[in-house]
């Protein structure tokens, strides 16, 4: 027993000389088998869920000698089908704690089987760029997953979560004053988003570095309207300094768009 952990040891060191040290990992869960592949500076783990492997085991072999200078991290369930066992998350974010990651992204995962303080060791990356969650379920409050985003507030440029009916406006109330190099905020998919949300990031326009925030409120309950009244109310500090005119955006197809614009 001795002897082939020693043999286990060794065979570990000798794959990690000529292991890459890819700049972005991309996790995916799916069907049998586990494969890894490379190609440039982009690593990519296929993993299963099934009781016949040990892709926790993987995982905690590999990881350690790819991601360490990484700084793009993914994970995607490519068959939307199972919850996301606790331990893929959990080995993946502790492996993975020491890199300097920019940008993380969870793509299709339905993480209601995953633990409270698993989802906190998201706070341990505290200089993410960019930070998407994709048609994700979590297992935390809108609270407690903002407290997790909270120490990359001062660095994040993009922050998406899309398709989520636990996203209300305190994300906007949250992040409004609290990221100043935000330039795109998306909630696309999140029903109990409002007006108020844009209301928020306008308000807080000149605690932002730059000068154009980019937002995504489809399949909300966004109403133009409703915000054209909100900026027209003694109530808002900047009353009759912002106009709102209708527009369109080219992206591939035209589609329809308001430019607030203060003045």
């Amino acid at each position: 027993m001795h002897y082939f952990y020693v043999l286990g040891l060794a065979l570990h060191l000798v794959i990690g000389r000529f292991l890459p040290r890819p700049s972005a990992v991309r996790v995916q869960i799916g069907n049998c088998p586990a494969t890894a592949r490379v190609h440039g500076d982009d690593t990519s783990l296929a993993l299963c869920q099934c009781d016949r492997h040990d892709t926790q085991y993987l995982l905690s072999m590999i990881l350690p000698l790819i991601a360490k200078g990484a700084t793009s991290l993914d994970l995607e369930d490519e068959l939307a089908r199972d919850r996301i066992r606790d331990y893929h998350v959990h080995e993946l974010l502790t492996q993975c704690a020491g890199a300097p990651l920019t940008r993380l992204a969870l793509s299709n995962c339905d993480l209601a089987g995953v633990k409270p303080w698993t989802m906190a060791q998201i706070a341990q990356f505290n200089e993410l760029q960019e930070l998407i969650f994709d048609s994700c379920n979590f297992p935390v409050s809108e609270s407690q997953l903002i407290r997790g985003m909270a120490p990359s507030f001062q660095t994040l440029s993009r922050l998406e979560i899309s398709d989520n009916s636990q996203i209300t406006d305190k994300l906007a109330r949250s992040v409004a004053r609290s990221c100043p190099l935000l330039e795109s905020f998306c909630v696309s998919g999140c029903p109990s988003v409002s007006a108020l949300s844009v209301l928020a990031l306008m308000e807080a326009a000149f605690f932002r570095v730059s000068q154009m925030l980019t937002m995504h409120v489809e399949k909300t309950a966004f109403d133009v309207e409703q915000l054209n009244r909100y900026i027209r109310s003694p109530l808002f500090a900047n009353r009759n300094e912002w106009k709102l005119t209708p527009t369109a955006v080219q992206l591939g197809y035209e589609k329809s768009a308001v430019l607030a614009e203060h003045i």
